[in-house]
């Protein structure tokens, strides 16, 4: 009875420590870099504008990891700036540039599924007003 009892504990630890090592691999990230956390693998664009002499916003979200986050993209030396906001992680925000890069994103939020969003983007157009999105929803 006592080898029976013995081989039971033996596989209940196995049980226990593999289902925590497994919960721990698949843990995704919460907020950070989309890049340099992998979560910009197979994301996919869930809404696009482009902005007339402007550049493009790009809301990515990633099923992998559940994040979502805004890119900027073709604002190249253009005032510019964005923020995304999930009721998990709050809001995050890219810095808010003078003369931005051509290509940049903000932090990642995490709002895995059908789990809202909101965000924004302002873009400074060629020889026009600040393009403003002001605050939307995704869900």
């Amino acid at each position: 009875m006592n080898r029976l009892l013995m081989a039971l504990a033996i596989l209940m630890m196995t049980v226990v420590s593999t289902l925590g090592l497994a919960g721990q691999a698949s843990a995704a990230p919460t907020s950070g870099d989309p890049l340099s956390t992998g979560c910009a693998n197979g994301a996919q664009t869930i809404w696009q504008q482009q902005v007339l002499g402007g550049g493009t916003i790009q809301v990515r979200y990633s099923p992998a990891c559940g994040t979502n986050w805004v890119r900027i993209s073709g604002a190249t030396n253009r005032q510019s700036e964005a923020g995304i906001y999930s009721a998990r992680t709050g809001w995050r925000y890219s810095p808010s540039y003078g003369r931005s890069p051509s290509t940049y994103w903000t932090p990642m939020v995490w709002a895995p599924g059908s789990e809202c969003v909101f965000f924004y983007a302002k873009i400074q157009p060629v020889n026009g007003a600040l393009y403003d999105t002001g605050q939307k929803k995704l869900c």
